[in-house]
């Protein structure tokens, strides 16, 4: 476990923490039930169990509604849609580095949540993660789509994206480039080794080899840089890192690419990304999808959109 979280707490302080603002006490606060503080972190402090209920094939959580405390109050801070995928990650590590305050709202895509018709409010794609931003002037901001956040974030704390107007533009080719290049084609490697039954030799090593290119193309981009927009470690690294966290789990050795190999290590290496990439892996699943999951997961149409109100 690490700083910042009740299990570094004895059981009593944790007990005297529930009824009290955990802002004052945390550098950061995940909220997500009513005592402010994560129930598996109160839980690994007293050395009881977490409190969650199994489910289908994933672990669900007990927890009640993100967008308002018990009391019907706005929260502040963000809520962090989320679950534990490597597009969840990417935004989970912008959040820990900044260290800024934001309430965990799991979204089992397993189950379907993804759908539910206030989560299509804030992510017209039924995609996480998405975030809502209490802390602005009028009404919150919602964002959908890794990118989008990551730059709203970013742009927003004046942090981990260049101040000069080059750097910007760089910080957006590459945030631009991981979301239509990288992502989708790691993505789609990741159902033909993982999930869709039978052989598919043809699409299997159709998105080998495009993974295998976004590797190259980072390897040279990497030449004379230790960062993606060189000596400042930036959005533009945490953005493409957990697709090449997962390479080897997709069959892809990263032995022809030392400088992306030495990259993906130091960035593994650091606090705030072992942190995000921990988040909610009580969430992780224990097994292969069930055949209900595969239908959500994998059999949805536009009909199920335009039929959701």
């Amino acid at each position: 476990m690490y700083p910042g979280t009740a299990a570094n707490l004895a059981p009593g302080e944790v007990l005297s923490l529930v009824a009290g603002n955990c802002r004052k006490v945390f550098g950061v606060c995940r909220f997500q039930d009513a005592t402010g503080l994560r129930l598996h972190d109160i839980a690994g402090a007293l050395g009881r169990p977490s409190g969650y209920t199994g489910g289908t094939g994933v672990t669900q959580p007990g927890t009640p509604p993100c967008e308002t405390n018990p009391n019907g109050n706005p929260m502040s801070g963000i809520d962090f849609h989320y679950w534990p995928t490597p597009n969840g990650w990417k935004v989970a590590i912008l959040l820990e580095e900044l260290g800024i305050a934001y309430r965990l709202c799991p979204v089992n895509i397993g189950r379907g949540d993804q759908f539910r018709p206030e989560f299509l409010s804030i992510s017209p794609n039924n995609r996480m993660p998405a975030i809502v931003d209490h802390d602005v002037e009028g009404e919150p901001v919602s964002v959908f789509e890794s990118g989008a956040i990551m730059f709203y974030l970013a742009e927003k704390t004046g942090r981990f994206i260049p101040g000069d107007a080059r750097g910007r533009v760089e910080s957006l080719e590459w945030l631009f480039w991981q979301t239509g290049n990288q992502g989708p084609m790691a993505g789609q490697l990741s159902h033909f080794v993982n999930y869709a039954p039978g052989d598919h030799p043809y699409s299997h090593q159709r998105y080998a080899n495009e993974y295998d290119r976004c590797l190259g193309v980072l390897e040279r981009r990497l030449e004379g840089r230790t960062w993606l927009l060189g000596e400042e470690y930036s959005v533009a690294d945490m953005i493409a890192w957990p697709w090449v966290l997962i390479a080897r789990p997709l069959g892809v050795s990263l032995d022809a690419y030392p400088r992306v190999s030495a990259w993906r290590a130091a960035i593994k290496d650091r606090p705030a990304v072992q942190r995000a990439v921990d988040l909610g892996k009580e969430f992780r699943r224990a097994g292969p999808p069930s055949e209900e999951e595969r239908k959500v997961l994998f059999n949805q149409t536009g009909d199920r959109l335009v039929s959701t109100s």
